[in-house]
């Protein structure tokens, strides 16, 4: 079989470059070192908040001035302290609807925080969504678990949702393995803020798991290794 992995990285960043950007998440599956940098068409950020509510975003936008001047005292906070969960920054916020104008992907490199209030919003982002970060946050109203799972790269160590995961019943199963699956080593962390019918089975799994602690409040539940 043809490692596609091995092609050279000048082409397969061509590829990168012309393909489309609907079959664009498609195309880094097949070529996972496109991870490995950005093409000329990506707009780099290195911690974003995205949403589609505009209230959300003037909040937001309120907040980027002091993230950016004390950029460097964050850090600081946030590797002494940030174990069991976190408390994100952002330097940058956009629009949904911004970025699918736009046309072109998004490379994030540390953080990414999204609020979108439908599953519909969340599908015309998810798209554009690149880069190598290693925190997601998710709020919002609705999320669908192929979503989440397209949004967990293997890049991310630190997870918080809040936004509502539908679910089949089929689905919960899977659901909790991904959970399960992440918490793969220290300050790793899975935090669920909703979803309570997942909550009880991800807590239950947890439990029973020698390397895993499943750290819950009345409604939350946040996993770590």
């Amino acid at each position: 079989m043809q490692n596609h992995g091995n092609l050279p990285n000048g082409f397969t960043q061509r590829l990168v470059d012309v393909a489309p950007i609907e079959i664009l998440h498609k195309v880094r599956q097949t070529y996972p070192n496109l991870e490995e940098g950005h093409s000329h068409r990506s707009k780099y950020c290195d911690q974003l908040y995205i949403t589609d509510n505009e209230t959300v975003f003037k909040w937001a936008s309120k907040k980027v001035f002091l993230f950016r001047i004390f950029k460097y005292l964050y850090w600081l906070v946030r590797w002494k302290f940030d174990l069991t969960s976190f408390k994100p920054t952002w330097h940058a916020v956009l629009y949904v609807d911004d970025i699918a104008e736009m046309g072109r992907p998004i490379w994030v490199t540390d953080t990414l925080v999204l609020h979108c209030q439908s599953i519909e919003a969340f599908e015309k982002l998810i798209p554009y969504i690149c880069g190598p970060y290693t925190r997601l946050m998710i709020h919002g109203d609705s999320i669908s678990l192929d979503q989440l799972k397209r949004l967990m790269k293997a890049t991310v160590r630190k997870a918080e949702i809040t936004a509502e995961i539908e679910l089949k019943s089929d689905e919960y199963a899977d659901a909790v393995q991904m959970v399960m699956q992440h918490v793969r080593g220290y300050r790793y962390n899975f935090n669920l803020d909703s979803t309570p019918k997942l909550i009880t089975e991800v807590k239950s799994a947890a439990e029973c798991d020698r390397y895993l602690r499943a750290l819950s409040q009345e409604k939350n539940l946040n996993v770590v290794h």
